[in-house]
């Protein structure tokens, strides 16, 4: 679960999706006490913290929390607390109003029952009448659109493309993405190839995604003891179709 990516290099590159931020903060208007899995570098809880608020981040990723203690130290009057651990089998001695898990987080569970694990912690945690909330991107149409013979989307060697160009302790990156994209396994394995652009040595950093279709999420979360409420496929609740290209999801105790 736990990606290989630098933390500095994937916190510059991996920035969130346009209006999220706006979301998780209508979502959670009221809600006293919050749970983010796979809190990252910080990124929602900081546009979450507020006075009198308790917050707790989770994450497997060590560098990663560490720059999100750096990001929230300006924040003294909201309680938030940072923990290295597993979103599969987390356990705390309290329940939460809102439990998120932002920004495709949940496709690094990389099998049914590793996210039936996950959400069975997360009805363990919900405080009565608290929502799971969580956002990824939308998969049902390209895992359509993939040979059915299980290989990789044109039987060949993965292709690269250039998402982004970043600059980091002064040295300007290209980043290539290079994508095998198994569809019987519903499953991503992206290497991103960060290139010194004036030359020098290249960092390669490996993330595994397992994505969900749409007709997977309410079974999921049944067997863990959830109710789907809603699913959208933007961020203001336009109904999820073809031209998706997220998911949003909010559920509660069944």
């Amino acid at each position: 679960m736990e990606n290989s990516t630098p933390a500095e290099l994937y916190a510059k590159l991996h920035t969130g999706n346009p209006g999220d931020l706006d979301f998780y903060r209508e979502q959670c208007l009221g809600a006293q006490s919050i749970l983010e899995l796979g809190c990252g570098y910080g990124r929602v809880i900081e546009a979450l913290a507020e006075e009198g608020r308790q917050l707790v981040g989770l994450d497997l990723n060590r560098g990663l929390l560490a720059l999100a203690a750096r990001r929230l130290r300006p924040y003294p009057s909201a309680r938030v607390v940072l923990v290295q651990g597993d979103m599969r089998r987390f356990a705390f001695e309290r329940k939460f109003d809102r439990i998120l898990i932002p920004y495709s987080a949940l496709y690094c569970l990389l099998s049914g029952d590793e996210v039936r694990a996950c959400f069975r912690r997360v009805a363990e945690h919900l405080s009565p009448g608290g929502r799971l909330i969580f956002d990824a991107y939308s998969a049902d149409v390209f895992h359509r659109e993939l040979p059915s013979d299980g290989a990789s989307a044109d039987g060949d060697e993965p292709e690269s493309d250039e998402v982004a160009n970043i600059v980091h302790e002064g040295i300007a990156y290209q980043v290539v993405e290079q994508a095998d994209w198994v569809r019987v396994l519903q499953r991503l394995d992206v290497v991103y190839a960060y290139e010194p652009r004036q030359g020098g040595h290249s960092i390669a950093a490996h993330i595994a995604h397992r994505y969900l279709l749409s007709d997977q999420v309410a079974p999921l979360l049944e067997a863990a003891g959830l109710q789907l409420e809603t699913m959208a496929g933007d961020y203001a609740g336009s109904a999820l179709d073809d031209d998706s290209d997220l998911m949003i999801v909010t559920a509660l105790l069944a």
